[in-house]
């Protein structure tokens, strides 16, 4: 499926179709610049399931769509028999409108829609040349990966990510999975072999009610390292099912989702620039970023406009959006959360929950603010240190002791004058 294209050139050469290329593609073309998306499968539809806090998603963004809206969410936690109640609206995100309406504006505003797979990009002076498998080549005075792998860019060295699985599914049901609930943004109950499983490592329950007895449900672990099988998580949600004596009638959907978190950053000064998975949107904390990527769109959209028009070279140009993208703050705020994400990553069973069951009681601005991952570093290690206050002692020795192994991240998002870690 092809646009036309003038002379296959363009201002702006988008390489993947999922949320944040899209977003993107859809605020370059409402300041009148020329943009070409190019995917290998423009007309499949987004794999995950996305959902949001809905004061997370930009209010003047028609072209986002909720499916399903639920005024709180509940938490559930191991050990505890009360259910904590999340005073903040949560929505489904509805892909295929979404989706649509991005592709839309796209055609709309005279972008070209290419399929295909890019397999170079060639930096001269003024502009780029890129080559596609079956020998189409384009020219773009810009180009940027939104293909979630981020082939096209090169990152700073860092330790391993850590990883979120999950094996989720749309089905119908006779009985309730999730105990009455409407959105259960956590339940980390777990009962008989899935209970002794999950004190090494251990995974909850993210519902959905969908309405009569349709319901979304996935098994998901939170960040691991190294990856948690998708084929375990699967056993577990049935398992969890059937000792709830719950019983799937039919399965519509079906989503099995690998998240690497806490990747390394990409390198600032490089001409090609990155946005959502491929540029390190997500969240080190939560597998989070579509939202993040939704918000910032305008105004890296805005950035590449400017830069486009600043007479520069193609290098120097990328370093002013480089700058919109990861701006320094950021970048030490995302060390810090890489750091909490660490720490998550040492707790067992037990003590994740009790980490939990502290964590929610904070006040909402500070846990949204934490989960939201635009907060400032020193909001963030506010929030750290106001968590660390409320734990108790044995959760306290083993925040403190777990954090400080991360001493390098810690100096890097902490230290006077540093300018963030990995990114220059």
């Amino acid at each position: 499926m092809m646009s036309k294209l003038n002379n296959a050139r363009a201002d702006v050469l988008v390489v993947g179709a999922g949320p944040a290329g899209l977003a993107l593609a859809c605020g370059l073309v409402a300041r009148g610049i020329g943009v070409v998306v190019v995917d290998p499968r423009l007309d499949a539809p987004w794999p995950n399931n996305y959902g949001a806090w809905v004061d997370e998603l930009p209010a003047d963004n028609a072209r986002i769509v909720l499916g399903q809206q639920w005024p709180t969410a509940v938490v559930r936690l191991a050990g505890r028999v009360q259910t904590t109640v999340l005073e903040r609206a949560y929505a489904r995100i509805d892909n295929a409108q979404t989706r649509a309406r991005h592709l839309d504006a796209l055609r709309s505003g005279g972008a070209a829609l290419v399929e295909g797979r890019v397999v170079g990009v060639r930096c001269l002076e003024e502009h780029f040349v890129v080559a596609l498998e079956h020998g189409e080549a384009f020219e773009a005075r810009q180009v940027v990966d939104a293909s979630g792998v981020g082939a096209l860019v090169e990152y700073a060295s860092g330790g391993a990510p850590g990883f979120q699985t999950a094996f989720g599914m749309v089905a119908r049901f006779e009985g309730d999975p999730l105990a009455g609930e409407a959105m259960v943004l956590m339940d980390y109950r777990q009962s008989g072999r899935n209970q002794a499983e999950a004190r090494e490592v251990p995974s909850f329950l993210y519902g959905m009610h969908l309405g009569a007895n349709l319901y979304f449900v996935e098994e998901t672990v939170l960040v691991a390292r190294p990856q948690v099988s998708i084929e375990l998580l699967e056993a577990r949600l049935y398992r969890r099912l059937e000792e709830a004596g719950v019983k799937v009638i039919e399965v519509l959907e079906v989503e099995r989702c690998r998240i690497a978190m806490g990747t390394a950053l990409p390198l600032r000064g490089q001409s090609v620039l990155a946005v959502g998975a491929a540029a390190g949107f997500v969240h080190p904390a939560t597998g989070y970023q579509f939202a993040r990527s939704m918000r910032a769109a305008p105004s890296i959209a805005e950035a590449i406009e400017e830069a486009l028009g600043s007479g520069l070279d193609a290098r120097a140009r990328a370093a002013t959006v480089w700058n919109v993208i990861w701006p320094a703050e950021q970048v030490r705020a995302r060390a810090l959360l890489s750091v909490g994400m660490e720490v998550l990553l040492k707790l067992d069973g037990a003590k994740t929950s009790r980490f939990f069951e502290h964590f929610f009681s904070l006040e909402l601005a500070d846990w949204s603010a934490y989960l939201g991952g635009e907060a400032g570093h020193r909001q963030i290690a506010s929030v750290m240190w106001r968590l660390f206050g409320q734990a108790e002692m044995g959760l306290r020795l083993d925040l403190a002791r777990f954090a400080l192994w991360q001493g390098d991240e810690l100096w890097r998002a902490l230290a006077p004058g540093q300018p963030g870690g990995g990114h220059g």
